[in-house]
C-alpha cells in the first residue's frame, strides 16, 4: 500500500463524497484491494463483482469500506464486526472525490520542485553514477551502482535499487519502485497518471492516481514504452519481464515474473497476466481481463474475456490459436471461390 493518510470524516466531509455513515477520522496506511484486504486501509465496493472477490481475514481490523447503496442489504456479516461502513448513493463520482483527496494527502509532505541533493533529504549511495542533467527529487532513495543517464527525471519518493541503469530522458514519476539490475531505456515514462476518467454532468471528471509503479528486478523496457501507476494500489511488473519499445502498461496492470511484451502491444487497466505469458506485437489486452501463466497471444489478437492458464491465442475478438487459424482458412476458401464465380 502506499504512504499512510488521515481521512476527517466530519458531517461536512460526509457531504462533500456523497457519503452516508458515522462522523469519524480515520488514520489510514493505504487503500486494499477487495481481494487482499489490509487493516487500518480503505476499501471501495462499488459492483457485486467487488463483492464477490472480497476476501477479509478474521485479523483484520478498523477496515473503512466505501460500498455502493444498492448492495446495502448483500454486505456479509463480518464487515459489521470492528469495521467501518459509508453508504454512497453515487459511488463513481464518491470515487472521484476520495482520489483527489487522497492524492493531495499522500503528496502533501514532498516538495516536488528541488533537487533532492540541494535539501540533503535524497539518498544516494556513494558508488551510484549520476550524470549532469539529471533531477533527483525530494526523499528519492539510489542505490549502490545505479547509473543514470543525462537529462533523466527522478521525482520524489521514488526507489532504484542497485545495478539498476536508465538511458537519457527517462521518467521516473513520483513513489515507483524500480528493482535490482533493471534497465529502462530512452524515452521511457513509469509512473505517469493512469487514463481514468467519470463522466458526470457534462464533464469528464478525473479519477486521481496516486498507487505508483512497482517494478521487479532485472526487467528490461525498451524505449518510448509507458507504464502508468495504479490509481490506489501500485502497478506491478513482475522479475525478469521485459518490454519492446513502444508498449502500453495501463493502471492497475499486475504482470507476473518473466512476462514478454512485443513491441506495441498493450494491457488496458485493471488487467493481469500470469508468469512467463507472451505478448506478440500490437497483442492487447482488454480492462479487467486476466491471462493465466504461460498464456500465449499472437502478433495482434485482442483479448477481451480471461483466458486460463497455457491459452494460445490469436484473432480479433481472440480465440484459441486453432480456431483461429481455422476460421481464418475458411474465409479465405469462400473469398476464393466467390472471386472464381465472377
Amino acid at each position: 500500500m502506499g504512504s499512510s493518510f488521515s481521512l476527517n470524516f466530519s458531517a461536512a466531509q460526509l457531504e462533500k463524497f456523497k457519503l452516508s455513515g458515522q462522523s469519524a477520522e480515520f488514520n489510514l496506511k493505504g487503500v486494499s484491494l477487495p481481494q487482499q484486504v489490509e487493516s487500518n486501509s480503505l476499501v471501495f465496493l462499488k459492483e457485486q463483482k467487488f463483492l464477490d472477490k472480497l476476501r477479509l481475514d478474521d485479523q483484520a481490523h478498523s477496515v473503512v469500506f466505501i460500498i455502493a447503496q444498492e448492495l446495502k442489504e448483500k454486505v456479509p456479516a463480518q464487515l459489521l464486526k470492528g469495521h467501518y461502513l459509508y453508504w454512497s448513493s453515487q459511488i463513481d463520482l464518491s470515487l472521484v472525490l476520495l482520489s483527489e483527496e487522497i492524492y493531495k494527502l499522500r503528496e502533501k509532505d514532498y516538495q516536488s520542485h528541488v533537487d533532492g541533493r540541494i535539501t540533503g533529504s535524497a539518498q544516494i549511495d556513494p558508488a551510484a553514477k549520476i550524470s549532469q542533467q539529471v533531477f533527483i527529487g525530494d526523499q528519492c532513495v539510489i542505490e549502490e551502482g545505479v547509473e543514470i543517464l543525462p537529462g533523466s527525471v527522478v521525482m520524489h519518493g521514488a526507489v532504484i535499487k542497485k545495478n539498476s541503469i536508465l538511458f537519457p530522458q527517462v521518467t521516473i514519476y513520483p513513489h515507483c519502485i524500480i528493482g535490482e539490475s533493471c534497465r529502462i531505456h530512452s524515452g521511457t515514462v513509469i509512473g505517469s497518471d493512469g487514463f481514468g476518467y467519470h463522466f458526470h454532468n457534462g464533464e469528464h471528471l478525473k479519477i486521481w492516481q496516486s498507487g505508483g509503479v512497482i517494478i521487479g528486478d532485472q526487467v528490461e523496457i525498451g524505449a518510448n514504452s509507458c507504464v502508468d501507476c495504479g490509481t490506489f494500489v501500485p502497478t506491478v511488473i513482475g522479475s525478469g519481464s521485459k518490454i519492446d519499445n513502444q508498449v502500453q502498461v495501463a493502471h492497475n496492470t499486475q504482470l507476473g515474473r518473466a512476462v514478454i511484451l512485443c513491441g506495441q502491444a498493450g494491457t488496458a487497466g485493471s488487467s493481469s497476466a500470469g508468469d512467463y505469458t507472451v505478448f506478440g506485437g500490437r497483442a492487447g489486452l482488454g480492462p479487467d481481463c486476466h491471462l493465466g501463466a504461460g498464456c500465449q497471444l499472437a502478433g495482434g489478437a485482442m483479448v477481451n474475456r480471461s483466458w486460463p492458464a497455457g491459452s494460445q491465442l490469436g484473432g480479433h475478438p481472440a480465440q484459441p490459436i486453432r480456431d483461429w487459424i481455422v476460421a481464418t482458412n475458411r474465409l479465405r476458401k469462400l473469398a476464393r471461390q466467390k472471386e472464381s464465380r465472377k
